[in-house]
């Protein structure tokens, strides 16, 4: 077993690791939040106010303002209708999906799906079909059956991202509802909305979806949050036992969400145009580089290896360069398919993606020597 090493974070897009500093191509900070002085200050001030922990569940004594505040905000900026808050994305998607859908109910899931969706529709009992990466259901449920498609938007170990049209031609067609897990895709499609941003795009008529989204990576705290018609939101309040009988986040949880979300919206896209744009550099050198990169065009940009033993091998050296990068391997992804997994900020420098081109460049023309 792997141990864990005491890290913590220092100054964007650095990392410290047992008093030793390595560039960052590790988190899922996209926006580079967490460590922003403005949402530090936010959270110094509310701590004064509020303390740190909830003390109980949502339901009796760990709500306060800041958390409806929060939910308010999120459904106007990205278009819903109502917002729940959970403490982790991971509890939305069990909140939400055993709550909403039973074992008469038919689902049709990614195959590649995150495994808090997965476990969430195994814990249904439902009858569940996954259909091929990125495609539509072949089949359909029965007449007079409830059914739901369940799938990521930008996908957290390959970064690709879905159809989001074909996927709700779909659902119309076959009265399904559509429930996108937008934990990679919120703060950085679009203008930072996410795949509520593309919905707006959408030509004609739209399923019933839901949305779950992390405050964990583009806002740089912490929870997931549920967003979609109100009836439904208001259901899962009064019928989701993770919402229920879990410990509300703390109220600087949410606060820090609030001052990344401000910042987000005050930037008016500005932020996500410089993700894209270190995105779009990293692939542009990658490819210049003879990198074995994919078609992915998200901030996750894994580096496809194969074999878990070398995946690890790849890893270590970097870290001889200096470069924080972890390696993804079976049961996270499929056998076979062991990956470097990159992840790019809007806080990177141009200067420092060079630099994790050329130790990528190095470590990999070296002929994956740091194997035993």
């Amino acid at each position: 077993m792997r141990k864990l090493e005491d890290r913590c974070s220092s100054q964007w897009p650095e990392i410290n690791i047992n008093n030793e500093r390595f560039l960052n191509f590790c988190s899922n900070d996209y926006l580079g939040m967490s460590s922003n002085q403005r949402v530090l200050d936010r959270v110094s001030r509310e701590l004064k106010t509020f303390g740190f922990g909830s003390a109980g569940a949502a339901l009796l004594t760990g709500r306060c303002t800041l958390h409806s505040e929060l939910e308010v905000k999120l459904a106007d900026y990205t278009g819903q209708e109502s917002a729940l808050l959970f403490s982790s994305g991971y509890l939305a998607n069990l909140g939400a999906i055993c709550s909403l859908i039973s074992k008469e109910d038919w689902v049709f899931h990614d195959r590649l799906n995150h495994a808090s969706l997965i476990d969430a529709v195994l814990m249904t009992g439902s009858r569940h079909r996954r259909y091929p990466h990125l495609m539509v259901p072949s089949n359909s449920a029965p007449i007079g059956k409830k059914s739901f498609l369940i799938t990521e938007s930008v996908f957290s170990m390959d970064g690709d991202k879905i159809c989001l049209n074909s996927l709700s031609n779909y659902c119309i067609e076959n009265n399904s509802t559509l429930y996108i897990d937008d934990a990679h895709g919120f703060g950085v499609l679009g203008e930072g909305q996410g795949v509520a941003y593309e919905l707006k795009n959408l030509s004609g008529e739209c399923p019933e979806i839901l949305i779950m989204i992390t405050l964990g990576k583009a806002l740089g705290s912490s929870g997931g949050v549920v967003l979609g018609p109100k009836r439904i939101i208001d259901f899962l309040t009064q019928n989701s036992r993770p919402f229920i009988y879990d410990t509300a986040p703390p109220p600087v949880v949410a606060a820090a969400a609030l001052e990344a979300l401000s910042i987000l919206q005050e930037s008016r896209g500005a932020l996500t145009k410089k993700l894209q744009g270190n995105i779009n550099f990293f692939r542009k050198a990658a490819k210049g580089a003879c990198l074995p990169i994919t078609q992915s065009t998200s901030p996750i940009q894994p580096i496809l290896i194969g074999d878990a033993k070398v995946a690890l091998g790849v890893e270590r050296d970097l870290k001889k360069l200096k470069i924080y990068a972890r390696a993804i391997r079976p049961p996270t992804v499929p056998k076979g398919t062991s990956r470097l997994r990159i992840t790019l900020s809007s806080q990177h420098t141009e200067a420092q993606i060079l630099d994790l081109i050329n130790a990528l460049k190095e470590v990999l023309a070296n002929g994956y020597k740091a194997t035993s």
